[in-house]
């Protein structure tokens, strides 16, 4: 049709790389990667989506941020996930493999603006506002991770043949399976990592003497009394003086930040990723064919300086 891109691979054909010969490219890693770091947004998301809307938006918009809100954001996730399949494998078929994988690199600076919506809000329709453009870009992000795995298998078989792309593919998917495994554990340690600094940051605004009649403990006891959980944001919270600002909306800015970082790799390694030099069958079928055409070619030179020769010995027995 109008408008499609030629998506036949660079050498590869229908017999392409074998899974051990693609095993041996610097495509296969740089690919490997681009997987992991646009997987580890979406998967990041989709593990603690519910609980991050909640914790982020709660006290922000009580009225609109309850707990049916929550469940039919997750269930808008979903659909969003869904989606992206469906409409970015359509959507590679003219923009190309490699260039669609480019576009989910629109996703950093969607997910850096993350935090910028969290700020006190002056008006109900200030937070209703935040809320819903945050609810939309998640989903924006997780349309993404979607269209990353529906799009894989055409873009292994673009740079390295038809031939074997189910073992490939298996293979590349390693990269799922280490994105599910350190998306959310990334988030979760940035995040109580975050809460610990909000704690003894808080706590340091306390005069001594109220915080030791709170908790039965003094400031140097801090660290025991976060880790028996003891010690939290909410109570230090209904402590503090007027004022002070409840940072737990901003325990995930640090997440964001470092998933902006995996999907910047990810958007240089799809840069970095070239057509492969033809596989080697390819190119041991073409020196064998070069070798044929060279030995055709010599022994037809052969053949003709044989004729000519006898040519001139006829010419010349001709003369005398």
């Amino acid at each position: 049709p109008t408008g499609l891109v030629d998506p036949s691979p660079a050498g590869a054909g229908e017999q392409g790389y074998s899974y051990k010969e693609a095993m041996h490219t610097p495509q296969f890693y740089l690919l490997w990667i681009a997987v992991f770091g646009n997987a580890c947004s979406g998967m990041a998301i989709l593990a603690t989506a519910k609980t991050m809307c909640a914790e982020v938006f709660g006290k922000l918009a009580p009225v609109l941020v309850t707990g049916g809100f929550t469940a039919s954001y997750v269930a808008a996730l979903s659909t969003a996930n869904a989606t992206g399949r469906f409409g970015w494998a359509m959507s590679s078929d003219y923009l190309g493999r490699q260039n669609t994988y480019k576009f989910f690199a629109t996703g950093i600076p969607v997910l850096a603006a993350i935090p910028m919506f969290i700020v006190p809000m002056g008006s109900d329709g200030a937070a209703t506002t935040a809320v819903y453009m945050f609810v939309g870009s998640t989903m924006f992000l997780v349309a993404n991770y979607g269209g990353l795995f529906s799009v894989l298998p055409a873009y292994i078989s673009d740079t390295f043949g038809q031939r074997n792309v189910g073992a490939i593919h298996g293979r590349i998917l390693t990269a799922w399976t280490g994105a599910a495994l350190v998306g959310p554990t990334i988030l979760t340690a940035l995040r109580g990592v975050s809460e610990r600094q909000a704690i003894e940051a808080l706590a340091a605004m306390l005069p001594d003497d109220k915080f030791t009649s709170a908790f039965g403990s003094g400031k140097e006891e801090l660290s025991a009394l976060i880790d028996a959980k003891t010690v939290n944001i909410s109570r230090l919270m209904e402590l503090q003086v007027s004022g002070v600002v409840d940072p737990t909306p901003h325990l995930y800015d640090t997440t964001c930040y470092s998933i902006c970082g995996m999907l910047t790799l990810a958007a240089m390694s799809n840069l970095l990723i070239k057509p492969p030099p033809p596989p080697p069958q390819i190119a041991a079928e073409a020196v064998a064919k070069a070798v044929e055409a060279s030995t055709a070619a010599a022994a037809e030179g052969r053949v003709q300086a044989k004729a000519e020769e006898e040519a001139k010995e006829a010419e010349k027995k001709a003369s005398q």
